[in-house]
């Protein structure tokens, strides 16, 4: 749906939630079949608004098993240092050669 709607002024926190339980229905709507993901929603009870919460940075360490369908969406980049050296992982492809 988005990614890290918790990044905003505690004064419009209700406004944003009240967006996103528009979007999540309006998803609904459009494909039912489909579930609805929010990314980086690991504050103010908006992991609860979507059909999956999803958690970036802190949120992964935070919420180990908050009882609701729920995915790692960033994990280590508190951590990482920025722009550092790429490090393949996840069975990335090989370097290759094209021409």
């Amino acid at each position: 749906m988005c990614n890290e709607p918790i990044f905003t002024d505690w004064r419009t926190t209700s406004r944003v939630r009240e967006f996103l339980k528009e979007l999540v229905d309006l998803t609904h709507q459009l494909d039912p079949s489909r579930k609805v993901r929010i990314g980086g929603c690991q504050r103010g009870e908006m992991d609860k608004i979507g059909d999956i919460a999803g958690y970036n940075g802190d949120g992964a360490r935070l919420f180990i098993n908050p009882g609701i369908p729920n995915v790692v969406t960033e994990y280590g980049s508190t951590i990482a240092k920025r722009p550092g050296k790429f490090i393949p992982g996840w069975g990335d492809l090989q370097k290759e050669k094209f021409e």
